[in-house]
């Protein structure tokens, strides 16, 4: 069953994941969405994870911030590699 999970699910890349959140940030630039930005941005991070374990860590995550979600997404890339 891993083999095939690691087959099958894409692995994140700190790349893909910073310019995910690079072009969430610009197009929510107009939005006037204020105090709700980063959460916003958060929130469309964690729905746009395909990887479950990383998916569960951030859902279960104490005061998860837009930076905390980053953080964990770059450090769950850099213990697959």
């Amino acid at each position: 069953m891993d083999a095939f999970e690691k087959y099958y699910i894409p692995k994140l890349n700190a790349s893909v994941v910073r310019h995910y959140v690079t072009e969430l940030k610009f197009l929510i630039t107009d939005c006037e969405f204020g105090d709700m930005r980063d959460s916003l941005i958060k929130d469309k991070i964690i729905s746009g994870i395909s990887d479950e374990k990383v998916k569960n860590e951030l859902l279960n995550t104490d005061s998860l911030t837009c930076e905390k979600a980053i953080s964990i997404c770059k450090m769950a890339e850099l213990i697959e590699i």
